[in-house]
């Protein structure tokens, strides 16, 4: 048994003054002393058979008292946690106040704790879920794209590169006065008329013919991270290439999705590009109808909760480099920020959405949503799908308190989306 007297602080923290009952301090302190003596080799006995004092002259007194907190304090605790009814978010900081060998127990724990929310208005917004509107000229590109991925290139080896054609170059970049011999040879295939392609380059590559090789300097534009400055390309022709469009009929309907008629490609591009309009709709719905309650809602954030979140974002920022192979100091340069800006935004983003996740909590507590066992293992066999492992190894990597968590707060988003659209959609009536 124990008896809790618990302070609130700011942020969210709590300090809990724990008194651990005689008879059980009693108890575990047998145990302690008995699991020493079982365990301990004192020279001229048998493991275990030596007698106690000899076991505490060869040991030290501090073993029995390490041991017998190391058996009270995570149970203490546990039962402290259930009588002040709060919700640690953190590891506690835990301090022993008064121990009696075997008497008594006092101590203290200061831990974060799940926040209160105080939450704004979360009904009736009347936002307004309008898909945009499928042209014929959308339909027409997506065809088009279509057309691009199942085209073929054929070599046109004997032409200089031109509208209308591809050159497969060789690049290397370096600084205005530095080695481009020592610089990393990239190969990519240029198409000459993407307004993505840096005007230096296209000029550089028209007119030029397989194995040829052009060098020219380009301006690096001035960011918080580097002032202006200018550097060394050149690139290299390997060859020049035409791409070739299939034609646009009814055999490429059937190539391209299976269907009979071109017509009936043009149905099912826009029957997709439907779908994706309307998700995307859904999606900014949400989207503002979170933001404005965050907005309209209070809680005193533990700190814990924010640094979590925000290493997090840290940790995803530093995989995301490493996949692209692009240093910190080449992505503050393309992102036109600094270290500084960076870490402010990234703390900023980090406290809004666990600011989100909080609100999301609440509302789920006031409207009694909570997902189901069968929710729960149904989105495990999905997630082991995903994965391609075993629905034990699912389990694994998500915990079920985690799971539970996460499809509750998407029960909470579909109830918010219900209740604050114009003439209460859902997400699967939404556009339909």
């Amino acid at each position: 048994m124990v008896r809790v007297s618990i302070e609130r602080m700011e942020r969210s923290r709590v300090k809990m003054e724990v008194d651990v009952g005689a008879e059980q301090v009693e108890k575990v302190w047998q145990e302690a002393v008995r699991g020493i003596v079982q365990r301990t080799a004192v020279p001229g006995f048998r493991k275990g058979k030596a007698p106690l004092t000899l076991v505490e002259r060869h040991v030290g007194r501090a073993a029995f008292r390490e041991e017998a907190l190391d058996r009270l304090l995570p149970e203490a605790y546990r039962r402290a946690v259930e009588e002040a009814r709060v919700e640690p978010v953190a590891l506690p900081e835990i301090e022993v106040i008064d121990f009696q060998d075997g008497r008594s127990l006092r101590f203290a724990a200061t831990v974060d704790v799940r926040p209160e929310v105080k939450l704004g208005n979360y009904r009736d917004m009347g936002i307004e879920v309008t898909p945009s509107e499928i042209t014929p000229d959308l339909v027409e590109r997506e065809i088009e794209a279509l057309r691009d991925l199942h085209a073929h290139l054929e070599d046109r080896q004997q032409e200089a590169v031109r509208a209308g054609l591809l050159a497969l170059a060789a690049y290397r970049v370096a600084p205005a006065d530095g080695d481009l011999d020592r610089a990393e040879e990239s190969v990519r295939l240029v198409d000459v008329n993407s307004p993505e392609l840096p005007s230096a380059m296209k000029e550089a590559l028209v007119g030029t013919r397989a194995g040829e090789r052009r060098e020219f300097m380009v301006s690096l534009p001035t960011t918080q991270a580097e002032p202006a400055g200018e550097a060394r390309v050149r690139v290299e022709v390997i060859s020049v290439k035409e791409k070739i469009l299939p034609p646009l009929d009814d055999e490429f309907a059937r190539t391209a999705a299976k269907v009979a008629t071109l017509e009936e490609l043009r149905e099912t591009v826009k029957n997709k590009l439907s779908a994706a309009a309307r998700e995307e709709a859904i999606s900014q719905a949400r989207a503002s109808i979170i933001d404005r309650i965050v907005d309209g809602s209070s809680a005193d954030l533990p700190e814990s909760m924010v640094s979590r979140r925000h290493a997090s974002l840290q940790a995803r920022l530093t995989e995301d480099l490493s996949r692209f192979r692009m240093d910190i100091t080449e992505y503050l340069r393309v992102a036109g920020t600094d270290r500084e800006r960076l870490e402010s935004d990234m703390r900023e983003r980090a406290r809004r959405e666990v600011m989100r996740d909080v609100v999301l909590d609440a509302v789920a507590a006031a409207e009694n949503l909570a997902s189901t066992g069968e929710e729960q293992e149904s989105s495990y066999e999905a997630l082991a799908r995903s994965l391609g492992v075993k629905v034990e190894v699912a389990r694994e990597r998500l915990s079920p308190e985690a799971m539970a968590r996460t499809l509750t707060r998407d029960k909470a988003l579909d109830f918010l989306l219900r209740v604050n659209t114009s003439g209460g959609e859902t997400a699967e009536g939404v556009g339909t």
